[in-house]
């Protein structure tokens, strides 16, 4: 079972991410909030807005949540990717960067998540096992956006 919280100032925002993820995943604990003040410890998947009232404040949430749960999984979902630098979200911890409101965008979360949740899921992972999902993962998003600055292009 794993633990989420989302942490977004749209409050409808948040309940929708819960909505839609407790339809894709039975037994898990989810929790919104709507001000980075309010970030509890000790979660496994954090979901991270990177605007806060028109401030980009995600950056540095994400540092925080890493700094205090350094094996959470944290994902920054965003209406405004063009402003966010991809590596800097990773450099602060981010494992990744999702468009927010768009089908893709939920498909990709909720892959995310299992692959999250399969890789803490087996009895004994091995170190390089852990590894390889983490670098599907970040292959998969790193291709994604390959495509959007193309498509953008």
């Amino acid at each position: 079972m794993a633990w989420i919280q989302i942490i977004d100032d749209d409050y409808w925002c948040g309940e929708a991410i819960i909505a839609f993820l407790n339809g894709e995943f039975e037994g898990c604990r989810f929790e919104s909030r709507t001000s980075p003040d309010d970030v509890d410890d000790g979660r496994d998947i954090y979901i991270v807005d990177n605007e806060f009232d028109f401030d980009d404040y995600g950056i540095e949430l994400v540092r925080r949540i890493r700094s205090r749960n350094p094996d959470a999984f944290i994902m920054m979902c965003t209406a405004t990717g063009e402003r966010i630098d991809a590596n800097i979200a990773m450099n602060a911890g981010c494992n990744a960067l999702i468009p927010k409101g768009s089908a893709e965008g939920r498909e990709e979360m909720v892959e995310m998540i299992r692959r999250y949740r399969n890789a803490r899921a087996s009895s004994s992972p091995s170190f390089l096992g852990v590894v390889g999902e983490i670098k599907s993962v970040l292959s998969a998003w790193n291709e994604r956006i390959r495509q959007d600055r193309a498509a953008a292009s």
